[in-house]
């Protein structure tokens, strides 16, 4: 019985026994024309059409489609992919919880009581110490201190102009 011979899809070259012969989805290739138009998925160990493999830069590999969409996020701020081990998450300016990369992750401030992460806008400080507006509020005196007052009238001592200011804490002590 005679053997049928192959050939290259690519290029119409015949392959020979000699030759490393590639398949894709029952279709034969030289070594040269697969490796111009295949490609190797760093996540799954599996061969794709070049065209169907993303290329992380951040982690100098190709993956496909599937591992991509399976295995990693897409970081909020700087629109990388991140593995999903690697991903870490802040809130927002609405504080709703977004998934970041580590580097982007600095631009947050980090809240002493819960542990999460927001952008400065949410953010108060108390003590030389950082907290979310909810911690704040719930946790050290109220949601308003003295960098959104805007009444500064209510503390002058007199209705001149150049009257003093009186600013501090009341006590109220039971007897």
């Amino acid at each position: 019985m005679k053997k049928e011979k192959k050939y290259c899809t690519e290029c119409g070259k015949e392959l020979t026994e000699d030759m490393e012969i590639m398949e894709y989805e029952g279709e034969y290739y030289c070594e040269e024309c697969f490796n111009d138009n295949f490609a190797y998925c760093e996540d799954c160990e599996e061969y794709y059409p070049r065209d169907d493999l993303n290329y992380l830069e951040n982690y100098e590999i190709e993956v496909c489609d599937n591992c991509l969409r399976e295995n990693f996020t897409q970081c909020h701020d700087c629109d990388e992919y991140i593995r999903d081990e690697d991903i870490r998450y802040a809130n927002d300016y609405y504080n709703n919880e977004i998934p970041v990369c580590e580097d982007c992750l600095e631009n947050y401030y980090y809240c002493n009581d819960c542990g999460g992460y927001f952008h400065g806008e949410n953010m108060r400080e108390s003590g030389w110490e950082w907290y979310c507006e909810s911690c704040y509020a719930d946790n050290h005196g109220g949601l308003y201190d003295y960098h959104e007052f805007d009444d500064w009238e209510l503390f002058k001592s007199e209705k001149e102009e150049d009257a003093p200011y009186y600013i501090g804490k009341e006590i109220e002590l039971e007897s």
